[in-house]
């Protein structure tokens, strides 16, 4: 470890500040045993990572063993650099939020917490080993954590808990995780009585990150989506899943006419666009869910909605009647100069095909 390293390990922040004054100091430099870069190093002093962060320091560098700021600092238990690393992070959720400082700047569009290291294991597996609830809490509360994710051992951050015996946090994770198989089965006598507790509703699990609200719209749990509203403490029924969609894109993909005039009734963004640019009613319309369709045309959703590639709901209902006019276009989109070719070298059966189509 350099003296830089060493120095910002202990927080010494004279003697950093001098040392990144001559002008071939690098603010990124890398340790040679760990690859630990000063910010890594900082993980325990906030005023030393404040000061690195407005140096221009790269927040999501990784060591030599993929362990990012997160890591490192989870391990090491010091929330208060969490928080304020995180911050900036998810200011960035909020356009009303003054993005200016070198602090928002530095933390821009990184979700540290859904990083993981060489042996697969996020920042709440890391806090699971320390049975830190305060991290966990944090982590979770941000909603940028999978609860279910597993290392390459396939342990997730409850079993890691349990086996520490760090009963406090094992029993916040079984918590969480009996809300969400209350939801997943339907149970919502228990899923009530959960919220009504003061169970946390809005954490993420799974390899779409979806929350509980997804789940529910996506089964046509009307009831489970009505409980969530009712005691899940402002619940945003317009956010996306990791994948992207929202709890109307879910909806109106497995045709669930209540929950979409349910949804649409609480005011979500009836036109916002899913990953591949298609709204709800594009979606419905695709699938065939004709009852979802009207619905979401009772509530104003735009009949002439252009997804990415332009195309409009006609076009997607043109080519569910005639699928060999959707075939055609898939095979004239991929094979159009070797098809020109053949057409202008004179080949009369190619010829009539195209102008038969």
């Amino acid at each position: 470890m350099t003296i830089l390293h060493e120095a910002c390990q202990r927080g010494d922040l004279d003697f950093v500040r001098n040392f990144l004054s001559r002008p071939d100091a690098d603010v990124n430099a890398r340790d040679a045993e760990e690859g630990l870069t000063p910010l890594l190093a900082a993980t325990e002093h906030l005023p030393m990572v404040q000061f690195l962060c407005q140096q221009g320091a790269n927040v999501m560098p990784t060591d030599n063993f993929g362990r990012t700021f997160l890591h490192i600092a989870t391990y090491r238990g010091h929330a208060p650099v969490i928080e304020w690393l995180l911050e900036g992070y998810k200011q960035q959720q909020h356009p009303g939020d003054d993005s200016s400082s070198s602090h928002n700047k530095s933390c821009r569009g990184n979700p540290w917490a859904e990083c993981i290291d060489q042996a697969n294991e996020t920042a709440l597996h890391y806090a699971a080993y320390r049975g830190n609830l305060q991290i966990a809490h944090y982590l979770i509360e941000l909603g940028q954590v999978d609860i279910l994710a597993r290392n390459r051992l396939g342990k997730t951050a409850l079993t890691l808990a349990r086996q520490a015996e760090e009963l406090p946090l094992v029993s916040y994770l079984n918590s969480l995780i009996l809300l969400s198989n209350a939801c997943k089965c339907q149970e919502n006598d228990l899923l009530k009585r959960l919220l009504q507790a003061g169970v946390f509703a809005k954490f993420r699990f799974g390899r779409n990150g979806d929350q509980l609200i997804h789940g529910v719209c996506q089964d046509g749990n009307l009831e489970g989506a009505r409980i969530l509203h009712k005691y899940g403490d402002k619940v945003d029924w317009d956010i996306p899943s990791g994948s992207g969609k929202t709890p109307l894109h879910y909806a109106a993909r497995m045709g669930r006419d209540q929950v979409v005039r349910w949804l649409c009734e609480q005011g979500v963004a009836v036109d916002r666009p899913c990953p591949v640019g298609s709204s709800a009613f594009v979606i419905s319309v695709l699938v065939g869910h004709v009852d979802v369709a009207k619905v979401l045309l009772q509530f104003g959703a735009d009949v002439n909605y252009r997804d990415s590639s332009g195309v409009t709901p006609i076009h997607q209902f043109s080519w569910l009647v005639r699928k060999d006019a959707y075939l055609w276009s898939v095979f004239c989109w991929t094979m159009e100069r070797p098809c020109n070719g053949i057409v202008e070298d004179g080949y009369p059966f190619i010829q009539r095909v195209v102008l038969d189509i």
